[in-house]
């Protein structure tokens, strides 16, 4: 700890810092442009893609206004996804406790084997529940009286 402190109050150590500190600062001045301009971009670029998913959706609940057994079709598609969803999170939640009782005296390959099988079925549960969200959020925009 001692070396570590009569390091730390050395003159080469102070001027290291102030020169870079310079050095970060003339950087960032000679960056800072051309990073606002790909930023801009990158900015005007989501805004557009968000504008357009937002005319997709407003078509999509617009039509299933217009047909109603298609409300009957999303929804029992929302449902397939939630019982997938609850199935994949299931296994998932199996898995990593099946790798946890593994690793005391099982090989650690088959470990991790197991673990990456629990988190990708974890990944596709979590996926399957946003997608059942985003399916019942289109009927019940597309059924506002029956607002339950």
């Amino acid at each position: 700890m001692a070396g570590f402190w009569d390091y730390f109050v050395s003159p080469a150590w102070w001027i290291g810092v102030v020169v870079t500190g310079i050095a970060m600062n003339l950087l960032s001045a000679y960056l800072k442009p051309s990073l606002d301009k790909f930023l801009g971009r990158f900015s005007s670029w989501a805004r557009d893609r968000n504008e357009v998913r937002r005319q997709k959706r407003e078509q999509v609940i617009r039509l299933l206004k217009e047909k109603p057994h298609w409300q009957l079709v999303l929804a029992s598609r929302a449902l397939k996804h939630r019982l997938r969803s609850l199935t994949f999170l299931l296994s998932g939640f199996a898995l990593g406790f099946l790798a946890i009782a593994l690793s005391a005296f099982g090989p650690m390959w088959l470990v991790y084997m197991i673990s990456a099988a629990g988190i990708g079925s974890f990944a596709l549960g979590l996926d399957d529940q946003r997608r059942a969200v985003r399916a019942e959020s289109l009927v019940q925009k597309a059924t506002p009286d029956l607002d339950v």
